[in-house]
């Protein structure tokens, strides 16, 4: 029997209040994907759901899911937005898993999101183990050709058994949306993950840079002003002269800047009348 999907709002914890649409595709959860699909974000969606009277404004806060039923029980899945409508590209899907081949990170983490139980009730089991089995030679400098291709055969059966589903009785391959839709929230959820803490790294290593750059100015500013003092007391020692309150020359007593300036006095004095002794006989 197919499992009906429905769009229900999070009243509380273990309360929620099932939005009827009104149409029978809409419980069909590929159906319900592209209508969510076509909004960029919750907000939108409770903006259109508030337009056809499908939610209350007190409930505008509350939280949107796609829920099913399964042994009486509703449960819960995420609901997806525009910002994941390529990965639905299967090619598009399969070039990202397998970009992240070298991603130690992203291995371990999709080998512990299919490992689910013995490997006898799951189909994944074989590349789990492959996974781990790469992961153990990377860390070990283990590494050769043959893990390389085996964990790239692995990614791709990985992706194969993730959205099909095989008859056992038949041999045949049949589309498997929600294992699709799982694992590209998986695909989705994980590099949006790497671009928010790209972000934040950007954002620390931003306010570093800036507060090594006050540091630095704060730094630079005291430097200058330890130059502009040793300068000022470089050219204190090194003055031949000052001049005193009377605007004459104020060297040490008894220096030899003293007795120089005294003879260049004498020697003006000298000069001063030889020239007015001319001037005299002239008249």
């Amino acid at each position: 029997m197919a499992t009906n999907y429905k769009i229900g709002i999070v009243l509380k914890k273990n309360e929620l209040r099932i939005i009827e649409l009104g149409n029978s595709e809409l419980k069909n959860l590929k159906f319900l994907d592209k209508l969510t699909l076509s909004f960029s974000s919750e907000e939108e969606l409770k903006e259109y759901l508030l337009t056809k009277n499908l939610i209350s404004t007190e409930e505008i806060n509350k939280k949107i899911k796609i829920v099913y039923k399964y042994n009486g029980e509703y449960k819960k899945l995420p609901v997806i937005y525009k910002n994941c409508k390529k990965y639905f590209d299967i090619q598009y899907l399969r070039y990202i898993i397998l970009s992240f081949s070298n991603d130690l990170e992203f291995l371990k983490k999709i080998a512990n999101h299919y490992s689910i139980g013995s490997a006898k009730f799951n189909l994944q089991g074989d590349n789990v183990y492959s996974i781990r089995n790469y992961i153990h030679a990377y860390n070990n400098n283990m590494l050769d050709s043959d893990s390389v291709s085996e964990l790239n055969e692995s990614l791709e059966d990985l992706i194969a058994k993730a959205i099909s589903n095989l008859n056992t009785k038949t041999g045949e391959y049949t589309d498997n949306y929600r294992g699709l839709r799982d694992l590209v929230l998986f695909v989705f959820n994980y590099e949006e993950l790497k671009r928010l803490k790209t972000i934040k790294n950007n954002i620390e290593q931003e306010s570093l840079l800036k507060e090594k750059k006050t540091k630095n100015d704060s730094r630079k500013e005291v430097w200058q002003q330890l130059s502009i003092l040793d300068m000022e007391d470089n050219l204190h020692k090194n003055k031949k002269w000052i001049l005193s309150s009377e605007g004459e020359p104020d060297f040490p007593p008894n220096s030899d800047e003293e007795a120089m300036y005294i003879k260049y006095l004498e020697k003006l004095e000298r000069e001063s009348f030889a020239n007015n002794e001319s001037d005299h006989y002239k008249r």
